[in-house]
C-alpha cells in the first residue's frame, strides 16, 4: 500500500492548516456515491443562444456564468452594489468604460468594479466567463507582477456557429444605460439616457479596473509544495491559477468551502474519493466541501480555480448537456518565465 499525506484547510487567513497521513487505497474512489458528487461539465456546451448569458451556479454572494458575446450590447451596465470579474475564454470582448477602453483576449482575467458603467463588444467566436461577487474584492496580483508574456487562440470544435449580426455595431451619440443591483428580480430594469461622450471615459478616480494575463503570474510550477497564486479575493470567494506539472505533492480536503476547477489548457487527471478521470480544455469540475482530492498535470496544464465559503447551487444539469464540444488551445510564448525551463524535455 502506497501511503500519501492529505492537508486539510478552512477558510479564512488564520485558519489552521490540519495533516494527516493517508494510504491512497482509502482515498481514491471510496465514495458511494451522495449528494456531494458533481460529474464534470463542460459549462459552455449548455449555451442556447448568443448574448444570452447563462448562469450556470451561484451562491448567496456569488454568481457564475457563461456568454458568447456576439457585437455590442444594446445598453451599457452598471453594477451600483456588487463587481464583476470576467475572463474571457475565446475570441476578443472589448470594453468601453467610464475608465476607458480595453480589450480582453483568451486567458485574461478583468475586474470591473461595481459602478462602473460599461458595454461589451465581442468577436466572431468571443466567448466568456463572469462571476458577479455581492462584496468588492482585492486584486492582490494585478497588471505590474507578470512574469513572462503568453498569448492564446482558442478553437471552439463543435460549437454553434454564431456570427457577428451585421447591425451590431457600438453605436454613439444617445445611448441607454441599464443600472442593476444585487437584489434584482428577473425582468426588472432600470434604464437611463446617457450621452455617449460624456459618459466613457469620464471617471478619473475611484476603484480600478484590473486586466490580468492569468496565466503570467506564476513563480514556479504549483503543486509540489502549496497552492497557486490568487490573483483576487473577498471574504467570502478568491481565485487562484496552476501550472502543475506532474503529481500533486498530497491530497487537498477544503473543508469549509466549495471548490471549482476550470481546465484551460492541456489535460489533467482529477483523483478525488469519487474516482479519477481525465479533464481537457473547458472541463469543470465541482469539488464540493469536505471531498479529499488531487491532480496529476500534463507539461501544459493551465487552470484556473475559484473557491466560495458559500456552498453552490448548479442551475444545469451536469449529467445532461445539450451538446458536447471541445476546445483547441494554441499557446505562444512571446517572454518565457523562469519556471518553464523545468518543462524542457517533457512531453505535452
Amino acid at each position: 500500500m502506497k501511503t500519501i499525506g492529505e492537508f486539510g484547510t478552512g477558510w479564512g487567513h488564520d485558519y489552521p492548516q490540519s495533516w494527516s497521513d493517508r494510504v491512497v487505497e482509502d482515498l481514491v474512489g471510496v465514495s458511494k456515491g451522495g449528494h456531494l458528487m458533481v460529474p464534470m461539465f463542460r459549462p459552455f456546451d449548455f449555451l442556447e443562444a448568443p448574448n444570452r448569458p447563462l448562469t450556470y451556479m451561484s451562491a448567496k454572494s456569488n454568481r457564475v456564468a457563461v456568454e458568447a458575446v456576439r457585437g455590442a450590447q444594446k445598453v451599457f451596465h452598471r453594477n451600483a452594489d456588487f463587481d464583476e470579474v470576467f475572463f474571457q475564454w475565446a475570441g476578443e470582448t472589448t470594453y468601453e468604460t467610464e475608465m476607458g477602453v480595453v480589450t480582453a483576449k483568451p486567458a485574461e482575467l478583468m475586474l470591473i468594479p461595481s459602478a462602473v458603467s460599461h458595454r461589451a463588444t465581442g468577436s466572431a467566436g468571443s466567448l466568456r466567463m463572469s462571476i458577479r461577487l455581492r462584496d468588492p474584492v482585492e486584486v492582490l496580483v494585478d497588471e505590474s507582477k507578470h512574469i513572462g508574456h503568453t498569448e492564446y487562440h482558442v478553437t471552439w470544435r463543435g460549437g454553434p456557429d454564431w456570427p457577428v449580426p451585421a447591425n451590431a455595431q457600438p453605436q454613439r451619440g444617445k445611448v441607454l444605460e441599464s443600472v442593476h443591483t444585487w437584489d434584482d428580480e428577473p425582468g426588472e430594469e432600470t434604464l437611463i439616457e446617457r450621452d455617449y461622450d460624456r459618459l466613457v471615459g469620464a471617471m478619473t478616480k475611484g476603484r480600478k479596473i484590473h486586466k490580468i494575463r492569468l496565466f503570467d503570474i506564476f513563480t514556479e510550477i504549483t503543486g509540489r509544495k502549496g497552492p497557486g497564486p490568487t490573483s483576487m479575493r473577498n471574504e467570502h470567494f478568491l481565485i487562484e491559477c496552476f501550472n502543475s506539472t506532474g503529481a500533486q505533492f498530497a491530497f487537498h480536503r477544503g473543508n469549509r468551502n466549495d471548490e471549482a476547477q476550470m481546465q484551460f489548457q492541456g489535460t489533467a487527471e482529477n483523483i478525488s474519493e469519487f474516482g479519477s478521470g481525465e479533464m481537457g480544455s473547458g472541463d469543470l469540475y465541482v469539488v464540493r466541501r469536505g471531498i479529499a482530492h488531487r491532480v496529476i498535470g500534463s507539461p501544459k496544464y493551465r487552470r484556473m480555480v475559484f473557491y466560495s465559503d458559500d456552498r453552490w447551487k448548479l442551475h444545469v444539469d451536469p449529467a445532461n448537456p445539450p451538446r458536447k464540444t471541445t476546445f483547441e488551445i494554441k499557446e505562444t510564448v512571446i517572454e518565457a518565465a523562469p519556471w518553464r525551463k523545468e518543462l524542457e524535455g517533457l512531453s505535452a
